[in-house]
Parts: structure tokens; sequence; C-alpha cells
């Protein structure tokens, strides 16, 4: 997350050395952005307001969603 209340960002990607097939979605105060199923996955969003901004992760397999993480941070 870049930015603060009056303007910020929020980017959720993948930069691992393991294959991840799935989407990332990120949200905040004013903000929600649902990314693309990719094998790396990512997504920006851009909102304004307080609260806490979150990016999720979410693989793909067996036809089943699975969260494979949730940093989330506050935005002041």
């Amino acid at each position: 997350m870049t930015g603060n209340a009056s303007g910020y960002t929020t980017r959720g990607s993948y930069s691992g050395t393991n294959r991840f097939y799935g989407h990332i979605n990120v949200w905040g105060p004013n903000m929600r952005v649902n990314g693309q199923d990719s094998a790396y996955p990512g997504v920006v969003g851009s909102g304004r307001g307080t609260g806490q901004t979150c990016a999720e992760g979410w693989e793909l397999s067996g036809g089943t969603y699975t969260s494979v993480g949730l940093p989330c941070k506050d935005v002041s």
C-alpha cells in the first residue's frame, strides 16, 4: 500500500517461484477490485478514506478456491 487517507493504492501480486493459478482481490475504504484468474495473478486498486486495506490471494485447484494469504495494512 502506498499513500494515505487522502488517496492510496493497494497492489496485490504473485512473486514466488512455485506455480500459482488463481486470483487476488484487493479492498479497503471506498475500494474493491476482484482480480482475474491467472498463472501469475496481480491486481491494483485505489481509494480514499481511513480504515484497513487488504489483498487476499485465492488459489484455484480441483475447481475449489483456497485462500493463500491475507496481508492488511492500516490507512490513515
